[in-house]
């Protein structure tokens, strides 16, 4: 089962890559070469949803002083990403390279951030 690509209509954009796609890696169309991804307000929630769950699985794995929540965490982001797909049906929009590089960049921050606070926690059991 191939997806539509949102810019030359062909069903070219294999399943598991527009189930996987985002801003910062979008699926490309193998027949014009247009990047795509799913973008709707649904999308968003998603990401919120999921922004949350990985700062309370850090959080609570810092709190209980285990790694448990860290690995239980990526069956439930499968969860969460495969019930918001399921609801999104799978509809692609074309993007542009502002679009991407703009996402690309957020992700860059994102693990700077989490670096940051995985060193600060390190450099405090020195102390």
């Amino acid at each position: 089962m191939n997806l539509s690509c949102p810019n030359c209509r062909e069903k070219t954009i294999q399943f598991w890559r527009g189930f996987w796609a985002t801003g910062a890696a979008p699926a490309k169309c193998s027949n014009c070469g247009t990047l795509s991804a799913p973008s709707r307000l649904i999308n968003a929630a998603e990401g919120l949803l999921q922004q949350l769950a990985i700062f309370l699985v850090i959080f609570l794995s810092f709190y209980i002083k285990s790694w448990l929540p860290l690995l239980l965490f990526f069956p439930a982001y499968f969860l969460i990403h495969a019930g918001f797909v399921s609801l999104n049906r799978f509809s692609l929009v074309s993007l542009k390279g502002r679009k991407i590089y703009r996402a690309m960049s957020y992700v860059v921050i994102v693990a700077f951030i989490l670096s940051l606070l995985f060193l600060g926690y390190e450099l405090r059991q020195y102390t």
